[in-house]
Formats: C-alpha cells, structure tokens, sequence
C-alpha cells in the first residue's frame, strides 16, 4: 500500500515530536551563515552554500530517521563539507543552481522540472559521500523519474504553513523549514523502497 503524502507529513511531525528545540536550533544557525556567506555577492554564497545545505540536510535526514540530530551533528558534517569534500558541495551547489536558473529564465515550468528532478541531491551527497558532482545530479534526476508531480504536489500542501511564516515576519519559518525537509527525506526513503534506479 502507497504511503500518502498527508501520511509523510504525519511522520515527519512525528519524528520531530521531542526534536522541535534542536531542529530549529540548526536551522536558525544555518540560515544565519546562508545569510552572512551571501554578504559576498554571489561567490559567497556560492563557495558556501554547498557545506551549508548539506550540514542542515544531514541533520533532518538523522531526524527523520529516528535519530537524535543536533548542533554538533551540523557542525561536524559542515567541518567535513568544507575541507575534505569542498569541491564535491561546490560543484554540486553551482551546478544545480545554474541548470535551475537557466530551466526558470527559459519559461518558468522547466525550472520548475529541474528543481524537481535535482530536489534529493543533498540527501544522495549525505548517504553516498563517495559519488562525485555529477553522479550525485544523475542519481537524483533518474530516482525522480515518474515522482517529480507527487514531490509538487507534497511541497504544495506546504504553501498555508508558508503563509503563516509570512505573517510572522519569517520566524515561522525556522520551525517550517524543518518540517518541509524532515517530510521530505520520509518521501526520499519511501521512493527508495521502490528499488528506484
């Protein structure tokens, strides 16, 4: 039996039950250094961004996961993202924000498809560290194949939670982020279930 969205959703709220404080912890902090890394415009961002992602991404993968992911969980993986896999995060970040971008300037709805297509590539680059740039983009491209829509349509039972982060002046958002990426590393591993390429 196919495991709903409405159900991911349940599950990641589950997981995070107990685990709120030091997800929002981590995501205050990991938006505070996207933020202060993009005071160099664009390479800041672009140098960092990478480790970054990939720092918060690791602990909502050990959350939703049944594990206990905090602070020292992002710092340690945001060490390891910056010295011995830097140029792996680099090019996976830039790559992906170039294809996206241009996919978004050509007519919006391509964008859109490769955002994605190339949505789990920080969840692939967290499991398999081993995989370089572009078989982390291959990987997550083919495994999204046939549930690019059913992602679409998870993010869009988001958009009244995003709302209300709106009104809070973003605050809201330190508890949504979460949310949105523990529900989407549940989708991750339910699409994984399905012997997906």
């Amino acid at each position: 039996m196919e495991i709903t969205n409405r159900s991911l959703m349940a599950a990641a709220k589950s997981s995070l039950k107990g685990n709120w404080k030091n997800a929002v912890i981590v995501t205050l902090v990991g938006l505070l250094l996207l933020g202060v890394s993009s005071i160099i415009p664009v390479l800041g961002a672009l140098l960092l961004g990478g480790p970054i992602m990939l720092a918060l991404i690791s602990v909502y993968i050990k959350l939703a996961r049944g594990q206990k992911g905090d602070l020292n969980d992002f710092v340690e993986t945001l060490k390891a993202g910056l010295s011995g896999r830097f140029l792996q995060l680099f090019l996976l970040f830039v790559i992906y924000t170039i294809l996206v971008a241009v996919g978004y300037f050509l007519l919006i709805v391509p964008g859109i498809i490769l955002s994605l297509g190339l949505s789990q590539i920080f969840i692939i680059a967290n499991d398999e560290p081993e995989l370089d740039a572009t078989e982390v983009l291959k990987k997550s491209w083919e495994m999204m194949k046939g549930y690019k829509m059913r992602l679409f349509l998870l993010y869009l039972r988001f958009i009244g939670w995003m709302l209300l982060a709106m009104l809070t002046f973003g605050i809201g958002y330190f508890w949504l982020a979460p949310y949105i990426y523990v529900t989407v590393v549940k989708f991750h591993d339910e699409v994984l279930k399905k012997d997906v390429r």
